[in-house]
């Protein structure tokens, strides 16, 4: 539940993003380079953090 939590966050996290990005007039393909980048990192460091780990009960 946590993690469903988390990723509903970053969801709305990313969807404030394009939106910023929108009204930079990035085109979509570089939207979408940014945006990807960005998930892929976000979503690394929650796994790799040990505090994160330690709330949703997996060790």
């Amino acid at each position: 539940m946590f993690f469903a939590y988390l990723a509903s966050c970053e969801v709305r996290y990313l969807e404030n993003l394009n939106a910023h990005f929108i009204s930079d007039t990035l085109s979509p393909s570089e939207r979408l380079v940014k945006l990807n980048r960005i998930a892929i990192h976000q979503m690394t460091l929650l796994t790799s953090d040990a505090s994160v780990r330690l709330i949703s009960g997996k060790p």
